[in-house]
């Protein structure tokens, strides 16, 4: 299975620009999409902190436990001191 997947992909076309301004593009278009019919809920700053979040917390388990008791802006402290220096990779 995994030989059919790495052929699959070897056999894709690259998009024009590579695959991060693909991503990217994608991104753009997703959050405009959605800002237009849910709002600034939806701009493509909240999108890119959604995708680092789910990056962060990786165990969907404790995620709807946490969504319950803390706010986005706890997610967003977590996230950056997560990617900092100071945690010195303790959890």
């Amino acid at each position: 299975m995994r030989r059919l997947i790495a052929l699959a992909i070897r056999m894709a076309p690259r998009p024009r620009g590579g695959w991060a301004a693909y991503g990217k593009q994608i991104l753009v278009t997703v959050s405009r999409e959605l800002t237009e019919e849910f709002g600034q809920a939806f701009t493509l700053r909240a999108l890119y902190r959604a995708i680092q979040s789910c990056q962060c917390f990786t165990d969907q388990k404790i995620v709807p436990t946490l969504s319950t008791q803390l706010s986005w802006n706890h997610f967003n402290a977590y996230r950056e001191y997560w990617d900092s220096d100071e945690q010195d990779g303790q959890p």
